[in-house]
């Protein structure tokens, strides 16, 4: 009986401890088990990671060829080009007409206000595809951005040489065609002579105060121009935005509703490009009547726009198509395309031409570094919104 008792009681001893033995190994395995599965889900976590980092690249990489193929497609037809184009619509007509005189029906016209346009050539740009194969209008400022993205083809026209010194730039692929001047408009039969503005400065003055008219810089690209020059004036300050605010300036959408505010006797000053004023003029004397519109060319020196060409760069356009569009810019700065806009106020870039009607031989104009410019533009178009259009 008592090695009967002695064996059960080993036979416990034994199970207690192989079960004991069990417990413990499991318990330190357990640690070890945990460990390897975080060192697992990190690993997993890097994989995916690097997986998603190089799906994004490939996404990235699609886009960029996509874009590619859609920049090198060609939306036009063999034989006639488009040209995008702002200014006088009468100027536009007769400048076609008479480039196809020779040619037939080669051009596509798409004509808009320089503001509009200037948008539109940048969100095409931007979309991977201008749809134009000729750019002509604005300021200088878009063309510089399109050539820093090689956005623009190089051409040398063969007209470049009979152009003014000042005139001729170092870019070979953009020209200008012709130069417009910002002037003082006022209303001669409530403004003297004596009594009208001098300067840029003098129309901040509190005598015109609710009597004056300002672009909106959003909605033109002219507009814009002009307040880059009157910015740098400044001290590259908002200063004249200010002094704007403080007079109540009309806020309107083209540099042309300013001249017609005057003209119709609602306002009495603004700026305008002496152009609008030129044709203002011609056309009320046309019809019988004197305008009413005067110009003061400001004391500090009326500010110089530019009006450049470019042909948009397309490896797919055909031939021909980009015979055209040299011929077209080299047509636009001949002398006889020139003669055309000078009838129209435009100031001609050729040195074998006469200046327009009514400029002072004597003007010294203020130019802009648009280079520099465009290092502000963000900066000058936030300060014109929150003082000029803010509450």
């Amino acid at each position: 009986m008592k090695n009967k008792l002695r064996i059960l009681l080993g036979m416990m001893l034994v199970f207690v401890l192989v079960f004991a033995a069990c417990g413990g190994e499991e318990k330190k395995e357990e640690p070890k088990e945990e460990t390897k599965k975080e060192d697992v889900k990190e690993e997993d976590k890097e994989e995916v990671k690097e997986e998603d980092k190089k799906e994004e690249e490939k996404e990235e990489d699609k886009k960029e060829e996509i874009k590619e193929e859609v920049k090198d497609a060609y939306d036009g037809v063999e034989g006639k080009i488009t040209v995008y184009v702002s200014g006088p619509e009468k100027m536009i007509q007769k400048l076609e007409e008479k480039f196809e005189e020779e040619r037939g029906d080669v051009i596509e016209i798409y004509h808009s206000g320089c503001g509009p346009l200037r948008q539109k050539v940048w969100t095409e740009c931007e979309a991977g595809q201008i749809h134009a194969d000729v750019f002509w209008g604005s300021n200088p400022l878009i063309y510089y951005m399109l050539s820093e993205k090689g956005e623009l083809e190089a051409y040398k026209s063969p007209e470049l040489e009979n152009l003014k010194p000042e005139f001729k730039l170092d870019q070979n692929d953009f020209s200008l065609v012709s130069a417009r001047y910002e002037v003082i408009a006022y209303d001669k039969n409530n403004v003297s002579k004596e009594e009208s503005p001098k300067s840029y400065k003098d129309l901040l003055n509190e005598e015109w105060k609710n009597k004056i008219s300002y672009t909106d810089l959003s909605q033109s690209s002219t507009a814009f121009a002009l307040s880059t020059a009157l910015w740098t004036m400044n001290d590259n300050s908002p200063a004249f935005f200010e002094g704007l605010k403080a007079n109540e300036a009309l806020i309107v959408p083209k540099s042309k509703t300013v001249a017609e505010k005057i003209q119709s006797g609602e306002l009495q000053v603004g700026i305008v490009p002496y152009d609008a004023i030129f044709r203002i003029k011609k056309k009320a004397k046309k019809e019988g009547f004197e305008s009413n519109l005067a110009a003061s060319w400001p004391s500090e020196g009326a500010i110089q726009l530019e009006r450049p060409i470019a042909i948009i760069k397309n490896n797919s356009r055909p031939e021909k198509n980009s015979e055209i569009a040299k011929e077209f810019v080299d047509f636009i700065l001949s002398k006889p395309a020139q003669e055309m806009m000078l009838k129209f106020g435009f100031t001609s870039v050729r040195s074998d031409l006469d200046q327009v009607n009514g400029i002072p031989a004597e003007l010294i104009p203020t130019t802009i570094d648009w280079k520099t410019a465009q290092k502000s533009e963000d900066t000058i178009r936030e300060e014109f919104k929150n003082i000029m259009l803010g509450n």
